[in-house]
């Protein structure tokens, strides 16, 4: 129990190779800072009963990969990691990276993997299918 309308603080940490993902109060979702091992929300209280849930996920990796002439035209990225397979719309707006969109900046394209460590292999799509693709396969193994 709380006073209502007073401030608190939430400290989550999350396992090796986790993350937090989101955390709610009273079903609303807060803003929080990672202090680099732990998440950290400084909240104030609607009603003097809180409920605090914390969501973590697998840590995510921000890879790049440089933008080839062969694959500069790709709308999306098929990457393959063992039994998992994660494709990627292409957007050229830096704000919509996301863990479902790649950004490609010119330069590189660059895109998260949510996944743990291990090898995975890019390939590039002018398609949504992924049927067409463009020109050769890329590597990229993730290690810790």
């Amino acid at each position: 129990t709380v006073l209502r309308g007073s401030t608190f603080t939430v400290k989550a940490t999350p396992e090796s190779g986790k993350r937090v993902e989101s955390v709610t109060v009273n079903g609303k979702e807060v803003k929080f800072t990672d202090k680099g091992g732990y998440a950290e929300a400084v909240c104030t209280a609607d009603t003097a009963n809180v409920a605090v849930m914390v969501t973590f996920g697998d840590e995510v990796y921000d890879v790049s990969t440089p933008v080839l002439r062969s694959i500069e035209s790709a709308k999306y990225i098929k990457a393959v990691c063992g039994n998992i397979t994660k494709v990627f719309a292409v957007t050229r707006v830096a704000s919509e990276k996301s863990e479902t969109t790649a950004y490609n900046d010119g330069e590189n394209f660059n895109l998260i993997l949510p996944y743990g460590t291990g090898t995975w292999t890019l390939s590039f799509y002018s398609d949504a299918d992924c049927t067409n693709q463009l020109g050769k396969t890329v590597t990229v193994t993730i290690t810790k």
